[in-house]
């Protein structure tokens, strides 16, 4: 009986010491290992096919996107940007539209027809004084816009000037010899043939040495106007000139007849509507007063001028006892 035991507890304490040593070298190769470094895993090689070939690319599916790249945000792209409604061909807009500047002045050498320099401007040299004659003036039953300008240049320079200058107008001037002389003074007309405008001057010599121009411009392109009645005109007239003026009224012509026909014309006629005569060659009936003026022009010609205005009353004359 004691062997037995004996024989169990060897056993028993042989097969631990066994155990032992069995553990023992497993655990002292795992200690080396744990000591070492890890090797990288190296890449499996890819066998190449026979016959030099290119490898076809791997039909695998795309790799996911990890957590972290989406989790990003998407960029935000900005709005595109607006362009301005396109610019109308026609019509620009109000505020980009600049007022042209007005050109008053024709630049030197440029010749260009009458029908794009109108109104024709007059120039006169050497001016010292211009009066504007106001209200109308009727020649003939056309109106007439008339100015006075007196310069310190003689006559003929003044002549030539003006016509030099409606040469360079575009105006038609007829020949001296053919141009109408009506009156005393000498007279000029030209015609713009494209708004049938007529520009008549008359020299006026003056005691100082100056000269006055009388400066008309009548609009032959309208049908002539009832003339205004201030006074008979004698049988024959030449050129009437009517003027309705606010202080005066006037009738101006030339006639060929003589002196004592006209003046025995107007006393008659004048009688004939009320008038007496006061004066010689001045007649009047209540405030209303007419004078005559003849004045010869050439031989068998004259220069008739009535006037006709508003005076005061006459003053009454004491009675006797």
């Amino acid at each position: 009986m004691k062997w037995s035991v004996l024989v169990l507890v060897l056993g028993l304490s042989g097969t631990g010491a066994a155990e032992e040593r069995a553990s023992a070298p497993a655990d002292a190769s795992a200690r080396p290992a744990a000591n070492k470094p890890a090797q990288k895993a190296k890449p499996p090689k890819t066998e190449k096919p026979s016959g030099g070939a290119p490898a076809k690319p791997s039909s695998a599916a795309p790799a996911k996107p990890s957590s972290a790249a989406a989790a990003k945000p998407p960029a935000v792209t900005p709005p595109p940007q607006m362009l301005p409604p396109p610019k109308s061909n026609y019509l620009p807009p109000v505020e980009e539209l600049e007022p042209e500047p007005l050109h008053t002045e024709i630049p030197p050498g440029m010749n260009l027809p009458p029908v794009y320099k109108q109104p024709f401007v007059w120039d006169v040299p050497r001016v010292k004084d211009i009066i504007d004659v106001p209200g109308v003036m009727l020649a003939d039953g056309v109106p007439v816009r008339m100015k006075a300008v007196r310069s310190a240049e003689k006559i003929e320079p003044l002549m030539q000037h003006i016509v030099e200058r409606w040469l360079e107008w575009g105006l038609y001037v007829a020949p001296v010899e053919q141009q109408p002389q009506k009156l005393r003074e000498p007279m000029l007309t030209a015609l713009d043939p494209e708004r049938f405008i007529t520009y008549s001057v008359i020299f006026q010599p003056n005691p100082d040495g100056t000269t006055t121009l009388y400066l008309g411009e009548a609009d032959m392109s309208k049908p002539p106007g009832a003339t205004s009645t201030v006074a008979p005109v004698y049988s024959g007239a030449e050129g009437v000139l009517t003027s309705d003026l606010e202080t005066v009224r006037s009738v101006t012509y030339s006639v060929r007849a003589k002196e004592a026909d006209v003046d025995a014309f107007y006393k008659t006629e004048l009688a004939k509507a009320g008038f007496k005569e006061a004066k010689p060659r001045r007649f009047r009936a209540g405030q209303e007063e007419v004078e005559l003026i003849l004045k010869p022009l050439a031989p068998g010609q004259l220069s008739v001028v009535v006037l006709r205005r508003t005076v005061a009353p006459e003053a009454a004359t004491p009675g006797g006892d």
